[in-house]
């Protein structure tokens, strides 16, 4: 007898243990809109925290930026676009710390400036004028 209570425990304490680490995570996608009832943004949240690719729009549609979070940090590369649809920003995030190079552009698509982080301090700079000559270039 004590041997099948001891087996019929163990079936209920493993029933239980499968059951608890299957709790369903709460998945929500959010829209934020112009006033004009166009989409402004759209994120996506993960039992209350941003995870997944985050976008913003300009009021025509025209995508602007997009970043993706990973358990409310931003992670990998961030773009943004001029208006007009040309590069305008290419970062990269670590644990939501820049990392690594970023690069701003003109929006003719010359390099406006290139800037180097380590763990979100900024150790290295280098701006161009808008012909392309070097402005100033400094290491931190």
């Amino acid at each position: 007898m004590r041997f099948s209570t001891f087996i019929n425990l163990s079936v209920l304490f493993l029933f239980f243990t499968i059951i608890g680490g299957c709790q369903e995570k709460e998945y929500i996608s959010q829209e934020t809109y112009y006033p004009s009832g166009s989409v402004e943004s759209q994120t996506i949240y993960v039992d209350g925290k941003r995870d997944g690719l985050q976008k913003f729009f300009y009021e025509d549609g025209t995508l602007a930026s997009q970043i993706l979070f990973v358990d409310d940090f931003k992670q990998g590369e961030f773009k943004a676009w001029f208006h007009s649809g040309t590069l305008k920003l290419v970062a990269n995030y670590r644990d939501g710390k820049l990392q690594g190079e970023s690069t701003q552009y003109y929006e003719g698509g010359k390099m406006r400036l290139k800037e180097r982080y380590d763990n979100g301090e900024l150790i290295y700079q280098k701006k161009y004028t808008t012909d392309g000559k070097v402005e100033y270039e400094d290491n931190y």
